[in-house]
């Protein structure tokens, strides 16, 4: 296998919403947590970020919100990587390794003077969360489509990006992301970590994020296709990568159904942040040196362990 790593860390979560609050207040309101980029609409979604030091957690909403207020509000969705190298060199290394990709894809925004803006290019990873026909049909388009026909319309024209996502991405996805210099000046990433650190991690006293657990079905086949992406970063423990860069780990658990389970957050002192959670009526229990934030509230799986312990 190729010794040169295709991911050179965890660059976001994405959190699935169809309404942004009361999740965004929670998590920068009471959690008093940073937020690198506010509520932004695009044609095709609308995202606001929120800092847990080492990583950001994207909440996005696809498609229009009218119509939408059934259901779950928010589940956690996806994990993009930052590509060691450019994205060209990735799918190199991924079609040597047998990852299954599609091209990469640039993601273009429609200004409001008319012009087309350039934001970011993706390559979209299969196998890992989900595999599908629709999936396996909708990377071989994109393999296929000129990257010069791509950037010549905006990305929110093409289709409904709701059904293609529900149809090919199911249970969450995987993807590499690389931004046009442009667009990430616009984040305040180091700004809203340094922010973080000067407010002693808020009250939950949060010192990053430290795990993504990921739920596979048929556990060694899945793990086999994570060891390939992931390479060489060396498991801790069966189904276990701590990947460079200070980011999360992430951690493979056998499950009926595949998707990114739960965040592990590791805090300065679980006693004070359970204390916190109580006090706010948000928390989940404490049990095996795991608090637990109420999942009901929060929509979404969020675990604290004390820094030690991570």
């Amino acid at each position: 296998m190729d010794s040169d790593p295709v991911v050179a860390g965890v660059d976001h979560v994405l959190v699935r919403v169809d309404r942004h609050e009361p999740l965004y207040s929670i998590l920068t309101g009471a959690f008093d947590l940073p937020s690198p980029w506010p509520l932004a609409s695009h044609p095709a979604f609308a995202s606001a970020g929120v800092s847990f030091g080492n990583v950001d957690v994207e909440l996005v909403r696809f498609g229009p919100t009218f119509g939408r207020t059934g259901g779950a509000n928010a589940r956690l969705y996806g994990i993009a990587f930052a590509p060691d190298g450019d994205l060209r060199t990735s799918e190199r290394r991924l079609a040597a390794r047998n990852v299954r990709h599609s091209g990469v894809v640039p993601y273009v925004r429609r200004g409001w003077d008319g012009t087309l803006d350039h934001l970011w290019n993706a390559v979209y990873l299969g196998g890992l969360l989900d595999d599908n026909l629709w999936q396996r049909g909708v990377f071989a388009l994109l393999r296929a489509l000129p990257e010069s026909f791509a950037k010549s319309r905006p990305s929110g024209a093409r289709g409904d990006v709701v059904a293609l996502l529900d149809r090919a991405f199911p249970n969450g996805m995987a993807f590499l992301v690389e931004y046009e210099p442009a667009f990430s000046e616009a984040f305040e990433r180091e700004e809203s970590r340094r922010a973080l650190r000067e407010r002693g991690g808020g009250p939950l006293g949060v010192e990053g994020l430290a795990e993504i657990v990921v739920g596979v079905e048929n556990f060694e086949r899945t793990r086999r296709r994570w060891t390939r992406l992931l390479a060489p970063a060396e498991e801790r423990e069966r189904g276990v990568w701590r990947l460079p860069g200070g980011g999360p780990a992430i951690r493979l658990v056998p499950r009926r159904k595949s998707g990114v389970e739960a965040l592990v957050v590791a805090v300065a002192d679980l006693a004070t942040a359970a204390a916190f959670l109580e006090e706010r009526g948000l928390s989940g229990g404490v049990e095996d040196g795991v608090g637990r934030v109420d999942a009901g509230s929060l929509g979404i799986d969020l675990r604290l362990v004390e820094r030690s312990e991570a």
